[in-house]
């Protein structure tokens, strides 16, 4: 149950990701801090590859693939691809997906879906698509992404403010969804503590997720918040801490004594 309710997570880091985009900072000529692969206990979970401009080229797992695809330095659309099995509720197939010994790829799965990017004359990505999904961005002054409003089937649905410290650490976001009304209602919130070290995810901020992407540290604690109504079984407020080790260049190499962080 543990495994299935992580590779959920992963869907959920991806889908939500899908939305979010941004040029890249990568020095071109040092791969330090690169993430190779990611383990979880002794098991590889995550395995990703890179462009001539160390730009995110593939993110690997057992159930997941997403090529992404580049033109002049610019990230134009991803594709993406999961085993179906996963989404079953007969827990045989379920399981089946979970546990399957040769991991996603183009050539052993059907494409779930492409999401392409569209620039200004400016060059700042204003908008994603993915079937009948539409997300638009809105930034500050310092290109950073402060709301990002989705669309489905051109109705609008909801949308996410972000709000970051000086060292462009995401500290909170606030979800909100759009009923049929037209007006917002607060669904989340969630809030951020960090270390001083280097984020290793900070290499894919080619892909602008407000946060793992583009945080400038590692996150020591989140705290999240509901506010609506859920099942007396679910706590409202709901707090993670993390700890880590780090190797001499102050980049993560465990988290929580159960993570491992190897790179190139």
């Amino acid at each position: 149950m543990k495994k299935r309710i992580k590779i959920i997570y992963l869907i959920l880091i991806v889908l939500v990701s899908a939305c979010k985009k941004e040029a890249s900072n990568i020095n071109q000529a040092d791969k330090t801090g690169l993430l190779y692969q990611v383990k979880y206990d002794a098991e590889i979970t995550d395995e990703y590859t890179y462009n001539e401009s160390n730009q995110i080229l593939e993110d690997k797992t057992r159930v997941m693939y997403t090529k992404y695809n580049y033109k002049d330095g610019k990230l134009i659309s991803f594709d993406f691809y999961i085993d179906p099995g996963i989404y079953s509720s007969n827990w045989e197939i379920a399981n089946a997906a979970m546990n399957r010994t040769e991991w996603v790829n183009p050539t052993n799965t059907e494409k779930d879906m492409t999401r392409t990017y569209f620039y200004d004359g400016d060059g700042k990505m204003i908008k994603s698509m993915a079937k009948l999904n539409v997300c638009e961005y809105n930034y500050d002054n310092k290109n950073r992404i402060i709301r990002e409003t989705s669309y489905s089937d051109n109705a609008k649905i909801g949308y996410t403010d972000y709000i970051y410290d000086d060292n462009n650490n995401l500290i909170k976001e606030l979800q909100y969804w759009v009923f049929v009304t037209g007006n917002p209602e607060l669904q989340t919130t969630t809030e951020y503590e960090f270390d001083n070290k280097h984020n290793p995810y900070k290499a894919f901020n080619v892909l602008m997720m407000p946060g793992l992407y583009t945080n400038t540290n590692n996150i020591l604690k989140k705290t999240y918040r509901i506010y609506f109504e859920v099942d007396p079984s679910i706590d409202t407020l709901q707090i993670t801490e993390d700890s880590y080790s780090y190797n001499s260049l102050d980049f993560p190499v465990s988290k929580n004594d159960k993570v491992t962080y190897i790179y190139y």
